[in-house]
């Protein structure tokens, strides 16, 4: 529904962010996840902020309505390399009528955040009244990759991925 935040969520791993070990996560229809506690907050700030919410990953923060699309959530792989998707499928943004798909991707042991955006529609779907980003726990680090369409060069748009990298993130290598 409109402005609601569901959770605690298991992860089925420990997540790292920003050196605080998390297994759950909150989910909330405006387009974050968040560690500490629900927030439906639907007025979206610049990252980072000492103003609540605090300690989120937002691929899309705006005043998003589910209301015909839907927001899903899945732990997949094996241990140690599970990774769980939260998916925005077909929400719309408030007074809009254009439908917006995104995800976020949370990778066990490397700690890797990623963004993918799968279909963007319109300048709200471009992230004009958007945050995009995360932040820690009290609000004083993060990464702001987009805040209200500026930069103007970081629009999101279809086939978009973005990795968000933070304190605790490690890099992982195969052989």
């Amino acid at each position: 529904g409109d402005d609601t935040c569901v959770g605690p969520l298991d992860l089925g791993f420990e997540f790292e962010f920003y050196g605080k070990r998390y297994s759950q996560i909150y989910v909330n229809s405006n387009g974050m996840v968040l560690f500490d506690a629900c927030s439906s907050a639907y007025n979206n700030a610049p990252i980072p902020s000492t103003e609540k919410p605090n300690n989120f990953i937002a691929p899309f923060w705006d005043d998003l309505t589910p209301n015909g699309g839907a927001v899903y959530w899945q732990v997949l792989g094996n241990a140690p390399r599970r990774y769980a998707v939260v998916e925005w499928q077909g929400v719309g943004v408030y007074s809009q009528s254009q439908p917006q798909t995104f995800e976020v991707i949370l990778y066990e042991g490397s700690n890797r955040v990623v963004f993918q955006y799968l279909d963007m529609n319109g300048d709200r779907g471009a992230g004009s009244s958007a945050s995009v980003g995360i932040e820690n726990a009290d609000g004083t680090a993060g990464v702001q990759y987009l805040y209200n369409g500026n930069p103007a060069d970081h629009a999101l748009h279809d086939g978009l991925v973005v990795e968000q990298t933070h304190s605790s993130t490690r890099n992982l290598s195969t052989h």
